[in-house]
C-alpha cells in the first residue's frame, strides 16, 4: 500500500448523533476515538484528509475541517461540504462509525478504481464502493469532485440520502464475501459498542 499523491480522505463526523446520545467521533474503542481510528486508516492512503464536522475536540488532530455549507442536510451535505474544499478531484469518503474498516479493504476499493478503464464511464456521475449480495454500502465511496454539482442539486431538492444518491449514479463496486462483512458494521448506538 502506498499513498497516493492524488486522493483526499474524506471522513464524516459531524451529524446530531441522536441514536448515539453525544459525539460518537470521540468515543473510545480500544484505545483510540473512532475518529482517530479512520484518520489513521486513512492516512496511508491519502495526501489530505479533511474532516467533514467542526466539532473543537477535532481540533487536536490538526487536520482541515469543515462545517455543514447546507445545514441539517445528513451525510450528503457532509459530502458536499468537504468535497467543495478538497483538493484532488479523487475523494475517498469514510464514515467515523466504521470502526472495523481495515487497510486491506480500503486497498481494494482504491486499487478497483485506479485500475478501472475511466475511458467507459462518466467519471462525474460514477460512484466507487463495496456490494454484498447486491446491496451497495454508502461507506466507504470514492467520488470524483465534479459529482458535487449533483449533490447540490439533490440536496437543494430535499433528495439527502446517499444511499439513493449512489443508486442514481453509476456504479462500480466490489463484492465482500460473508467473512469482510462483520467490518462493514457501523456503531450508531451505545448498544452496538456493547456487541462489538
Amino acid at each position: 500500500m502506498h499513498k497516493d499523491e492524488l486522493l483526499t480522505g474524506i471522513i464524516l463526523a459531524g451529524g446530531l448523533n441522536k441514536r448515539f446520545g453525544s459525539n460518537k467521533a470521540v468515543y473510545l474503542l480500544q484505545g483510540r476515538t473512532l475518529l482517530k481510528k479512520a484518520i489513521d486508516l486513512l492516512s496511508d492512503f491519502c495526501n489530505e484528509i479533511i474532516i467533514s464536522g467542526n466539532d473543537p475536540e477535532y481540533e487536536v488532530y490538526n487536520l482541515k475541517m469543515v462545517e455543514d455549507v447546507f445545514p441539517y442536510s445528513g451525510p450528503l451535505g457532509g459530502v458536499f461540504s468537504a468535497l467543495n474544499v478538497s483538493n484532488n478531484q479523487k475523494n475517498l469518503i469514510v464514515s467515523c462509525n466504521m470502526p472495523f474498516l481495515n487497510k486491506e479493504m480500503v486497498a481494494s476499493l482504491v486499487d478497483l478504481e485506479k485500475n478501472y478503464d475511466k475511458k467507459s464511464i462518466t467519471l462525474d456521475h460514477t460512484v466507487f464502493c463495496f456490494n454484498y449480495n447486491s446491496i451497495v454500502f454508502p461507506y466507504p465511496i470514492i467520488l470524483y469532485k465534479s459529482i458535487n454539482i449533483d449533490i447540490k442539486r439533490c440536496i437543494l431538492n430535499n433528495k439527502e440520502s446517499i444511499t439513493e444518491f449512489i443508486l442514481n449514479n453509476n456504479i462500480i463496486s466490489y463484492t465482500i464475501n460473508d467473512d469482510l462483512l462483520k467490518n462493514m458494521k457501523e456503531i450508531n448506538t451505545p448498544d452496538d459498542l456493547i456487541r462489538c
